[in-house]
């Protein structure tokens, strides 16, 4: 029992193990394609987005503006010192720009004015140091690109006045305002690194480093510690869970720009892999449970029951069964339940509440039993053809010249010689030799009556019932109507001679005589109306062949 729980036990751990196998599987396929799905998009959006602002902040807006153009116009003489950008053409560009550029240079071959947000303007800056005028003043504009200014990187594009000799450039900072107004826009954190370094990033400090890092060798895997809070243990095992997925915080990809300029795009793993990895906890306490739970159970498996087995009641069986036992219950043999067994066979029971004398002489009288007859043994001095005697029993009391043989007797037919068809060792009058004990439902303690015996007389015969009205000749069953029990009472003749010849019995009996006595025998049994049916079996008694019947109800 214990092997067997222990074994069942075994195979769901396994199961169970395997479950959280697949699943986890699973869900760290989904959760891994959904977050290369969203760096995806990001890295287009992030694109779009730069493109987008590049069509904002045109220059080419502000260069043809009118305003801008007559305050940027040359003087007419020649000998006058040319026009310089004054704050007139800063304020006139800045109305065309909306927003206001977060960088904005108007500039001529000899001179410049700057506008950054949040300073005050110059207006007398080196055209030579400022990003993209001197090709914007030869070619007549420059498309967008990343500039360095004063420490700072923008995007910006110029593009040259009409009709003046002076070009207008317009810029937008890449700082951390700009890279958050992206992760809003693209759903997803946005950093700038300029040769390795990073420029601007929507992402908390303390993971910036972690990022310069990965974007040195970009892996798949991304960057950053996952953190994952366990009741009663905290963080401890953060470094070992969730099974089956990568432990970064942090998936994210690049998106080259120029040469020299990157931008990464970041989405937080964390929430999809905590969940997993909390899952996976509470899935490993729960089948350490059940394994201990089954460890515990499977020890006291096998003692529990054979514990209770005493005081616990037994299954109420099926109405099929119960009606076998029932039928099973009803069959009362002999004491020995074999019917071959070698032991000496007690009376059966009867359900008649008087006792009775067995029909072995040898067992003593049971008064007060519910007992069934019993056929006795042959006699040694058996003729070599014995029949059934029909002759009737002298009243109780008559003189008998032999002492009755035990159990069912075979008479010896008598002799040829003998005139008075009387046998051997008797006179004529006489009482004939006892066939067996007959039945008597009276108490021993009766007065003996006509055709019975008291319990003075134990060993008196009772004549046989007579044949009953219409019955065939020596009690067989009528032509017309077979014997139900004719393969019964063949297969017990076979039994019984077969047994005779084995214990040396000397003797020939015939089937018809013998199967008469047992019809006899069974219908007196039936008449009672306490059996259903009759059954014979012979066994061996003091080394004899001998047969006992058993009333099945």
């Amino acid at each position: 029992m214990r092997t067997r729980f222990w074994t069942f036990a075994a195979l769901v751990a396994v199961t169970l193990v395997a479950n959280l196998a697949l699943v986890s599987a699973r869900f760290a396929q989904t959760i891994e394609e959904g977050l290369a799905s969203r760096l995806t998009v990001a890295s287009g959006g992030l694109r779009t987005q730069i493109e987008l602002v590049d069509l904002r902040s045109s220059p080419r807006i502000a260069a043809f503006n009118p305003e801008l153009i007559e305050a940027t116009r040359p003087v007419a003489d020649a000998s006058q010192q040319p026009s310089r950008p004054d704050e007139r053409a800063l304020r006139a560009a800045a109305a065309a720009l909306q927003p206001e550029p977060d960088l904005l240079v108007l500039a001529t071959a000899h001179t410049a004015a700057v506008s950054r947000r949040g300073r005050a303007a110059s207006l007398s800056e080196d055209p030579a140091r400022l990003p993209l005028i001197r090709i914007a003043l030869e070619s007549g504009g420059a498309s967008p690109q990343f500039v360095s200014f004063d420490g700072k990187l923008y995007r910006a594009a110029a593009a040259r006045i009409p009709g003046n000799a002076a070009v207008v450039l317009t810029g937008t900072l890449i700082d951390d305002r700009f890279a958050a107004q992206l992760r809003s826009l693209v759903d997803a954190d946005v950093t700038f690194l300029q040769q390795g370094a990073v420029v601007a990033s929507s992402l908390p400090p303390e993971d910036r480093a972690a990022l310069a890092a990965w974007a040195k060798a970009p892996a798949p895997a991304g960057f950053g510690a996952l953190r994952v809070a366990l009741p009663f243990v905290g963080t401890r095992f953060s470094e070992q869970l969730p099974l089956g997925a990568p432990r970064a915080a942090t998936r994210a990809a690049l998106a080259p720009l120029v040469p020299g300029i990157q931008a990464a795009v970041a989405v937080p793993a964390g929430p999809p892999l905590t969940w997993l990895a909390r899952y996976q906890a509470f899935y490993a306490a729960g089948w350490g449970l059940f394994v201990l739970v089954a460890f515990v159970w499977g020890l006291f498996a096998g003692r529990v029951p054979r514990a209770q087995a005493a005081g616990r009641a037994a299954p109420a069986p099926s109405p099929a069964r119960a009606r076998r036992e029932e039928a099973a219950a009803r069959v009362e043999p002999a004491a020995s339940e074999q019917p071959w067994s070698e032991e000496s066979v007690s009376p059966p029971r009867r359900a008649s509440a008087g006792g009775h004398e067995p029909l072995d002489p040898e067992l003593s009288p049971n008064p007060a039993r519910d007992e069934e007859p019993q056929l006795g043994q042959l006699p040694a001095s058996a003729g070599a053809d014995p029949v059934w005697s029909d002759d009737s029993f002298s009243p109780p009391g008559g003189a008998q010249t032999g002492s009755a043989p035990s159990g069912l007797e075979l008479a010896t037919e008598p002799p040829a010689g003998n005139a008075g068809g009387e046998p051997d060792g008797q006179q004529p009058g006489a009482a004939p030799a006892a066939l067996g004990a007959g039945w008597s439902d009276a108490s021993p303690t009766a007065e003996p009556g006509p055709g019975g015996w008291g319990p003075a007389d134990p060993g008196t015969a009772e004549p046989w019932p007579p044949p009953e009205p219409g019955a065939a000749a020596g009690g067989e069953a009528p032509a017309g109507d077979e014997d139900p029990d004719e393969a019964h009472f063949r297969e017990t003749f076979d039994k019984f001679m077969a047994l005779r010849a084995e214990t040396g019995e000397a003797g020939n009996l015939t089937y018809d005589k013998f199967a008469a006595k047992l019809r006899q025998n069974r219908e007196q049994m039936l008449s009672r109306g306490t059996a259903r049916t009759v059954r014979f079996t012979v066994y061996k008694k003091d080394g004899r062949a001998a047969i006992k019947a058993s009333a099945l109800r």
